[in-house]
């Protein structure tokens, strides 16, 4: 079926939605899928005699009312990254990324509309009533007949173009280029960064994944300043520490009994305090996911000998209980004390470059309402989120690391 376009709004629609359905295709047959975050209506409309049927999908999905950057689901982590690709939009209008990443930190509920024709009166009909009253956004993909263009492009509630790929908008005044393009020519762009770029362009479309050319660079080995083994590790111990409290091995208790007997309360993160004090079904789920920046840590360390495919989550069993962050009866100190052989820059940031472009793939397939299987979207996002703050991106701390594509 084609994505008409996706619409985001800071409010749950699914009642509504279900309501406009049964009006809109009063005689359709509407099957209703659910689980506690989502819901997907199926449905049809008959043609004519003889002409078949046209069948439509519509899909929302929610998330808690809580700040985006604190928010660990599926939901938020695309609302993420739709943050960072509009920030990397060419030529768009300063005010209007700004107003649009506002918009976007408010989102809770994501809705795709999907259908199997490239018209439908009753389905424009529902999306204009269901933005208006919802005051949604819409993401729509090239020539639909919801949106407004060739290109991919955010429409008002209204339906006027709020900002497409190209930086044009109906909205807000253009104002020329985001970056100087005089200080954009002096920027300086070593051999190191191009090589890099090339070769994960070339691996990513050897696996059949889309990629794009003027996704922007990582930092060059000449400019970066990795983690030290002390950070690292440090890191790496508390991780370890919450994630057995996040699978339910030993309890908040246990755990902050351990932070406390060996001193570790410098180590410990605003938001990993938080999930000890109250540590939530959710949140343990979304703490399990750490298993992944626990994995690459120890890369890092050289204790992990490669990262493996980005379709296979890490399974932290492979890693010689001898040489893993904490062990029982043994003061995790002497872990992060050792002087432990970082990889070089170049190994690093090779994996940063490729997992960057792999994000920018799979936020790029959600937003026209599909999902890759080559790579695991999950495991994508948070190697990547420990390969940022291995490579002090933006010198975030580990709780505001961001995953811009």
């Amino acid at each position: 079926m084609n994505n008409l376009c996706t619409l985001y709004s800071s409010e749950r629609i699914e009642k509504r939605l279900l309501e406009l359905i049964n009006k809109k295709f009063s005689n359709s047959d509407i099957k209703i899928n659910k689980t506690s975050n989502s819901q997907i209506f199926n449905f049809s409309k008959k043609k004519g005699l003889f002409k078949g049927k046209t069948n439509f999908q519509i899909s929302t999905r929610f998330r808690d009312s809580i700040a985006l950057e604190l928010d660990q689901s599926d939901l938020s982590k695309n609302l993420q990254g739709i943050k960072g690709f509009i920030s990397q939009i060419p030529s768009a209008p300063p005010i209007g990324i700004k107003n649009l990443n506002t918009i976007i930190d408010s989102v809770i509920s994501e809705t795709a509309i999907l259908c199997s024709e490239n018209d439908s009166v009753e389905l424009f009909e529902l999306v204009e009533i269901i933005s208006t009253e919802k005051e949604c956004i819409l993401f729509c993909q090239s020539d639909s007949f919801v949106g407004k263009g060739n290109f991919p492009h955010f429409l008002s509630k209204e339906l006027h173009l709020l900002l497409d790929v190209n930086g044009n908008s109906e909205i807000y005044p253009s104002t020329g280029p985001l970056v100087d393009l005089e200080e954009q020519e002096g920027t300086e762009i070593f051999p190191d960064q191009i090589e890099r770029k090339r070769k994960n362009i070339e691996f990513i479309s050897s696996l059949g994944i889309p990629t794009i050319n003027h996704l922007p660079f990582v930092e060059s080995e000449n400019e970066v300043e990795l983690r030290n083994s002390k950070e690292i590790a440090s890191r790496a111990v508390i991780l370890a520490i919450t994630n057995l409290v996040a699978f339910s091995n030993i309890s908040e208790q246990e755990a902050k009994g351990i932070i406390s007997k060996y001193s570790l309360d410098q180590y410990v993160t605003p938001d990993e305090i938080d999930f000890l004090n109250n540590p939530t079904e959710k949140l343990k789920n979304q703490m399990s996911w750490k298993c992944e920046a626990i994995w690459t840590l120890c890369w890092a360390l050289g204790i992990v000998e490669n990262l493996g495919q980005a379709n296979v989550l890490a399974d932290l069993n492979n890693i010689d209980s001898d040489s893993y962050p904490i062990s029982q009866g043994v003061d995790p100190n002497d872990f992060i004390k050792k002087e432990h052989l970082i990889r070089s820059k170049k190994e690093i940031l090779d994996q940063n470059d490729l997992y960057y472009r792999l994000n920018w793939a799979c936020v790029n397939e959600r937003l026209k309402g599909n999902e890759l299987t080559d790579v695991h979207p999950g495991v994508v996002y948070e190697r990547q989120y420990a390969l940022n703050w291995l490579v002090n991106y933006m010198d975030q701390e580990w709780d505001e690391v961001t995953c811009d594509t």
